[in-house]
């Protein structure tokens, strides 16, 4: 029997497999796991030892097949650029409190950023090397990286960076250029570290009900394929995700042509043709609606884990997970029905 990381591998590369891997992303339930390790959050965030052994309770504690060298904070990018952040809970994650592009004028003082510059960024890097070196021969180690877009939305501020796209388009691509090129640099960082498979958020088509679909190609998908390009040639495989409620995700994976996507079954029409149609070309990972494994009962997350399975079942490889992050108080009980019955999958 291969193992996890063997397991991973053999599906980014659309291999026949003989199980299927279960992944997941960020915390996956929460900060209890490394809490019974006398953890917090916000300790974690400034010591890298601290923070590689939490990534490490969390795999622990629901038997995953990969290490996810990264959590869902999305206000880390943006506060390498000047957002200010503020842990309000030693147990939560921090928030941003004011966006570093707050004042447009402020783009005359932003330049791109080495992650190993910044004091989180920093930590988050070193764990990710610990993480490779101790456990990467028996896990998939999982960079964690955010789209281009998705780190401008928390520099500039949400609302803002929709304005700039009808009224600001310059301002718009002069800040998405220099965090393009900072991303670009946190690739080869982590690729120094170790890792060579990055997990990338792109939640392409997020801002569908604000902004049309080809603002959403120039501002984000766009970059995105930049991005995934220059990690593909550092050697990185590129697991894309993208939790939208209308995910493009044939479009995605036309542009950016990533290893993997990871999105949410539930919210794509007709999910079994379009798998067939994208059979070969990508390894898909549909995901489990959060909702569903935060409400449970464990009966109905099975049931839909075999239904999303059996809309897959032509192809050789795939992964599963739940859509997003697992909320954080979900019943221990549901968390483990969705990893034991995508375990069960076999090919």
């Amino acid at each position: 029997m291969s193992n996890s990381r063997e397991l991973i591998d053999q599906a980014l590369e659309i291999q026949a497999i003989e199980r299927i891997p279960a992944i997941y992303q960020y915390l996956a339930g929460g900060p209890a796991p490394f809490n019974a390790l006398g953890l917090e959050m916000e300790e974690c965030y400034y010591d890298a030892v601290k923070f590689a052994r939490a990534c490490v309770a969390v795999r622990d504690a629901y038997g995953y097949d990969n290490i996810m060298a990264g959590w869902g904070s999305i206000v880390l990018e943006a506060h390498a650029h000047g957002t200010e952040i503020r842990f309000h809970h030693s147990n939560k994650y921090p928030q941003a409190t004011r966006p570093g592009l707050a004042d447009p004028s402020m783009i005359e003082e932003l330049e791109p950023v080495d992650p190993l510059s910044d004091e989180l960024f920093r930590v988050r890097l070193e764990a990710t090397r610990i993480l490779v070196d101790r456990f990467g021969e028996e896990y998939a180690v999982m960079g964690n990286m955010l789209a281009p877009a998705v780190v401008a939305w928390e520099l500039r501020g949400y609302e803002a960076a929709l304005m700039d796209m009808f009224y600001e388009k310059e301002l718009a691509h002069r800040y998405l250029r220099i965090v393009l090129e900072s991303l670009r640099m946190h690739g080869e960082r982590l690729r120094e570290a170790g890792a060579d498979i990055v997990f990338l958020e792109d939640d392409f088509t997020a801002g569908q009900e604000y902004v049309p679909l080809e603002s959403m190609i120039e501002f984000d998908l766009d970059y995105s394929t930049s991005l995934v390009g220059h990690l593909k040639a550092l050697g990185h495989r590129v697991l894309v995700h993208n939790c939208s409620r209308l995910p493009l995700v044939e479009r995605q994976i036309k542009a950016m042509r990533p290893h993997a996507i990871h999105y949410n079954a539930f919210n794509v029409p007709e999910h079994a043709e379009m798998c067939r149609r994208v059979k070969g070309r990508v390894c898909l990972c549909p995901g489990i609606d959060e909702g569903l494994v935060y409400e449970g009962p464990p009966e109905r997350i099975e049931e839909a884990v075999r239904r999303a399975a059996n809309e897959l079942r032509d192809h050789d490889a795939f992964m599963m997970g739940a859509a997003y992050e697992v909320p954080f108080s979900t019943p221990r009980d549901n968390h483990l029905a969705l990893v034991s019955a995508i375990k069960s999958l076999r090919r």
